[in-house]
């Protein structure tokens, strides 16, 4: 570690570390909590949902496990944007994904159009579609790929440029300062300027119009150029990705990497407003009454939502608050997660399908379905795919928490919304409804509810010119102490940019401390394996942790419910089964200080009593072929889990 300068923590020794709330556990706040950590901060998550990821997170049913929203991630590559890499060497962390042998296939129109991560491929399939603008399409591409290596590509950075001081943006480039500004000019530009020279076609321009919409929710006349330009080049240039087991793969092992540097996380902890004085933010309350100070506080959770809910006491001033308030949502989304035969899923299928009916706006009709199980066998039973469909929904829907929601008409709207986007399905993959093996609906106001996304905006503020990059709130927050990660402070969706906005804001906090900040660049190492599809990859190897990974990550689990000690079974087992023994170490630990400290093995007690404990009693697994887990077991393992992995 390097710091110059520290700063010395208000209330503490001058050698005592700097104290950070985390506010989220998204990717946004794993990937900053995870960095400051490495710098020696001490780190607290706040995280009102029971485990990380947010929106890239996952969960069980029976057998089958369920991506939350996030199937389908960029950054992974060797070439091109690749944050996720940088992150995942820097903190020394493996992981093993697939890389997509095609991005995703569109049905634009009832015409497939496969998007190869060979450009000049895809180029070639798109002119065909549009025979009589070829040429048209060939320079507008041929222009995009020399802006991108020769102005983009050369500016190595994972941060916001609003939050990179200019002096050490000159040395995050290969080509000099030109090209950096050159990149700050496109900032100002829309995609629709940057097409007009070479497109002229309506009808090139409307799917053009649907590509950037697909990627932003934004069209042509919205989208910055710079964001567009980076679009269609690097995602073809880098490749499409998905985490073996789930995308719960990655959040699990930035968790690991912040507890093993001794970073705490506190679930189910939902925090209500921030704490402050003397003009700076200390600290914030939880909705269990607890405070809890720091030097700065991070929120890594939704713009809107902060602004609207977070400062009752009129901490921050209300100008910015009315601001943030005023900026324009990306629509909100519904999805369907299920479980489908595999049989029904037409040969050469892709993992990433999406379809578009009206071919002149954004509506409705467009939806994409996620097929992971294409890749990946462990999500699923033999013979079976699980499915996530997500599309916009323009309907009314409730805030959770008011008595709309949950009542018999919501429900039956949610079913009908289902059925709607099902049969949009059906028409690509006839029999696919027969096929079902189950269903979960989750309605914006669900994601609302679980993930902080105000009226399920699933990407936050639209990434628009006017509230683009520049634009957009910075790292540093309005107050001092205060920061900011996540999508409302990014150009670009999806986990690469929220990734993005951690390192900002990680490096925001560094700078404002004297700590020296992460620089993004490779020594040739990589923590990044890529297998091939059809193996299992990220799985558990000890026998603890495949006893582990039985477990179903019960949201109101029985099993902590009847336990004599309060554990969190589930959050224990989620960090066996990723091999996160430290901190699951530390979760027993901590429960027997706040619980009763003078019993200190109370599972050691129950298998001494005699007869089945009573987690295992209660476990939802106990009435299956294979028994309960072994939970007691499990947990009285830990001590000597970190050995030598056995084969089983």
């Amino acid at each position: 570690m390097k710091k110059t300068g520290t700063k010395e923590p208000a209330g503490s020794g001058a050698n005592a570390a700097p104290r950070a709330i985390v506010v989220g556990s998204g990717l946004s706040g794993l990937t900053a909590a995870a960095l400051l950590a490495e710098r020696g901060f001490s780190v607290t998550v706040l995280e009102q949902q029971d485990r990380p990821g947010g929106a890239a997170s996952a969960f069980r049913r029976g057998d089958v496990t369920y991506d939350t929203g996030a199937a389908m991630m960029f950054g992974f590559g060797e070439r091109g944007f690749n944050p996720h890499r940088w992150l995942m060497t820097e903190l020394g962390e493996p992981i093993e994904v697939y890389r997509h042998e095609a991005m995703y296939r569109l049905v634009y129109d009832g015409k497939p159009i496969v998007f190869h991560t060979d450009r000049a491929r895809f180029v070639a399939d798109l002119t065909r579609l549009f025979p009589d603008s070829a040429s048209e399409i060939s320079s507008f591409y041929d222009f995009l790929e020399k802006l991108y290596f020769e102005t983009i590509a050369p500016v190595q950075v994972f941060e916001a440029p609003g939050d990179v001081p200019l002096s050490e943006m000159r040395k995050t480039t290969t080509a000099g300062l030109g090209p950096q500004l050159k990149m700050l000019s496109l900032l100002f530009s829309s995609t629709e300027s940057l097409m007009r020279p070479y497109i002229k076609n309506r009808e090139v321009r409307a799917f053009f119009d649907k590509l950037t919409s697909t990627y932003c929710y934004t069209t042509i006349r919205e989208t910055p150029a710079i964001l567009a330009a980076t679009m269609f080049v690097d995602n073809h240039e880098g490749g499409a990705y998905y985490p073996a087991g789930s995308a719960m793969a990655l959040a699990a092992r930035l968790e690991k990497a912040v507890e093993a540097r001794g970073g705490v996380f506190c679930y189910r902890s939902k925090v209500t407003k921030v704490l402050g004085e003397g003009g700076r933010i200390t600290g914030v309350a939880t909705a269990d009454g607890a405070e809890h100070r720091a030097d700065c506080v991070l929120y890594a959770g939704s713009l809107a939502g902060f602004a609207a809910e977070m400062d009752p006491d009129g901490l921050l001033p209300p100008r910015w608050k009315r601001r943030i308030g005023k900026l324009e949502m990306t629509m909100p989304s519904f999805v369907v997660y299920g479980t489908v035969k595999k049989s029904v899923i037409p040969e050469g299928s892709l993992p990433v399908q999406m379809f578009v009916d009206n071919r002149e706006a954004l509506d409705e009709g467009d939806v994409t379905i996620y097929l992971p199980s294409l890749e990946d066998p462990s999500l699923a039973p033999e013979g079976w795919s699980t499915f996530l469909l997500i599309g916009p929904s323009l309907g009314s829907w409730p805030k959770p928490g008011t008595p709309e929601y949950e009542s018999p008409a919501y429900v039956e709207a949610k079913r009908k919304e289902a059925d709607r986007m099902l049969s949009l399905v059906e028409r690509r993959m006839p029999g696919f409804i027969a096929s079902l093996g189950s269903r979960i609906e989750a309605s914006p106001s669900t994601i609302w509810r679980y993930l902080g996304k105000v009226r399920g905006s699933v990407a936050g503020p639209k990434q628009k010119m006017g509230q683009h990059l520049i634009l957009r709130q910075k790292a540093r927050g309005p107050v001092e102490g205060l920061y900011f990660a996540g999508e409302a402070t990014v150009m670009g969706t999806g986990t690469p940019a929220v990734t993005v906005s951690g390192i900002s804001a990680a490096n925001r906090i560094l700078r404002d401390f004297g700590f020296e900040p992460f620089i993004a660049g490779h020594d040739g190492r990589s923590a990044v394996t890529i297998i091939p599809a059809g193996t299992r990859g990220n799985a558990p190897a000890t026998e603890l942790g495949r006893e582990a990974s039985r477990c179903r990550w019960c949201e109101a689990a029985p099993c902590s419910a009847t336990c004599p000690a309060c554990y969190d079974i589930p959050g224990i087992m989620r960090r066996i089964e990723a091999g996160n023994i430290a901190g699951a170490s530390q979760q027993i630990v901590a429960q027997q200080i706040v619980a009763r400290p003078a019993d200190a093995r109370r599972c050691e007690n129950c298998l001494a009593s005699g007869g089945v404990p009573p987690c295992e009693t209660a476990c939802t697994l106990a009435k299956g072929a294979d028994g309960p887990l072994r939970i007691s077991r499990c947990i009285l393992s830990l001590d000597g889990a970190a050995e030598t992995p056995k084969e089983g």
